[in-house]
């Protein structure tokens, strides 16, 4: 086997850690560091993780990732002089956020390309993710021992911030909602056991103790949608499904928490909390800063600012590429996005983890529509729903047709025996 063919998951595993750790240390440890500091330290661990790996196995990005790096270097450095030559300057971290872009699509989907696949490489990233995931589940737990009992009498959400040893509560919920779909996709060709059922329960009640709605919302429809598309071919799911949610809703309704788990996370009076007025501004800068161009994700944030918005994202994907980037970034990111995702489509990838797949894409597409999510950027946020929903469907389409790997286990045990 060539060196190519081996340890594409242990990378994208360490790409992960090294995102991780430095903001981990920050939040869970109280470090002295400055937050923006933490993430840059991780960004350059990435980078240095990334040559080493390059040189070693001697590949270097496919095509047509390359050409696309490309356009969207020029589409970039396009927005960047307009936004310059209509306020005389432009801000310097728009014009790292795109050396990252670039450096990203090379990465993730280009160099991830020339490392074609092994069934090895896929359980070893999805068991190392399952690990970090109960991981941050305990450490969660630990930290909030005393809180989580005060949940029931509490009259806000907002009172905690169950987010283990990541930035932010949402953050957390991210995590949890892929830590699924990671677990899902381990599950293929094996026993749900006793240990996967338990870790199962302990990632929905996390997932619940977030009270991320975004994450909550997302993790349900993926589920849903991943119990309808096995509904026929295995009625057993759908079935297993119905039985649990049922069995959900009796105890909800028995135990009388259903007015205070809506209170907690729906939060009716809530609304959107302020997601539509944050939407409305980012709407108004880009029909005034850009239609086509966008003013930058930075410079676009302090126009905002300046209108009164109290965050620094627009908690949406679509208005965070339209403010920064314009109709021409919303694009070409949507078709990076369906390149990969074409190459799914058109492989001999099996049907049980195309459902998984197809499931999670549309948890994402929903995530998206009233979080950040981020793809090619500097940061866990970016690094996760990159590697989910861009590196993974391209390892998953490389894998070979199933009678091409079982052949090929047949030879090496036979070698073996030799």
């Amino acid at each position: 086997m060539s060196s190519t063919r081996s340890g594409v998951g242990g990378l994208l595993l360490i790409l992960l850690l090294v995102a991780i750790v430095p903001v981990a240390v920050v939040v869970a440890f109280g470090v002295p560091v400055p937050f923006m500091v933490a993430v840059g330290i991780g960004y350059m661990l990435q980078l240095l993780v990334i040559v080493v790996a390059a040189f070693h196995w001697r590949v270097q990005p496919r095509d047509p990732w390359i050409a696309i790096a490309i356009v969207y270097g020029i589409m970039q450095a396009t927005t960047l002089v307009s936004v310059g030559m209509r306020y005389g300057i432009y801000d310097v971290l728009d014009l790292l956020g795109a050396a990252a872009g670039i450096i990203g699509i090379l990465v993730f989907a280009g160099l991830v390309q020339a490392l074609h696949p092994s069934e090895h490489d896929l359980h070893t990233f999805l068991g190392g993710f399952l690990w970090l995931t109960f991981i941050a589940i305990i450490v969660n737990f630990v930290q909030h021992a005393s809180d989580i009992p005060l949940m029931f009498s509490a009259d806000s959400s907002y009172q905690f911030e169950f987010a283990s040893f990541f930035a932010n509560r949402n953050q957390f919920g991210y995590f949890l909602f892929l830590g699924l779909v990671a677990h899902m996709l381990y599950l293929h060709a094996r026993r749900c056991r006793a240990h996967n059922i338990g870790l199962f329960a302990l990632q929905i009640a996390s997932l619940f103790l977030t009270m991320s709605r975004g994450s909550i919302a997302a993790s349900l429809i993926f589920l849903t949608v991943f119990a309808v598309l096995r509904l026929r071919t295995k009625p057993k799911y759908f079935a297993s499904f119905l039985a649990v949610g049922g069995i959900g809703a009796a105890v909800v309704v028995t135990t009388g928490v259903g007015d205070k788990l809506e209170e907690l996370i729906l939060r009716p009076d809530a609304a959107l909390a302020g997601r539509d007025v944050v939407w409305s501004i980012g709407l108004d800068i880009w029909r005034e800063h850009g239609i086509l161009l966008g003013s930058g994700s930075f410079r676009g944030v302090m126009f905002a600012q300046e209108r009164g918005m109290p965050y620094e994202e627009f908690h949406s994907f679509f208005v965070e590429s339209l403010v920064g980037g314009g109709m021409v970034e919303l694009i070409l990111m949507l078709l990076i996005l369906g390149l990969a995702w074409r190459r799914v489509v058109r492989s001999h990838l099996d049907v049980g983890r195309r459902h998984v797949l197809y499931a999670s894409a549309v948890g994402v597409m929903g995530l998206s529509c009233v979080e950040s999510v981020s793809f090619f950027t500097v940061g866990l946020v970016g690094t996760l729903f990159t590697i989910f929903f861009v590196s993974l469907p391209i390892l998953y389409a490389g894998l070979p047709p199933a009678a091409v790997r079982q052949s090929a286990r047949g030879q090496s045990e036979i070698d073996a025996a030799n």
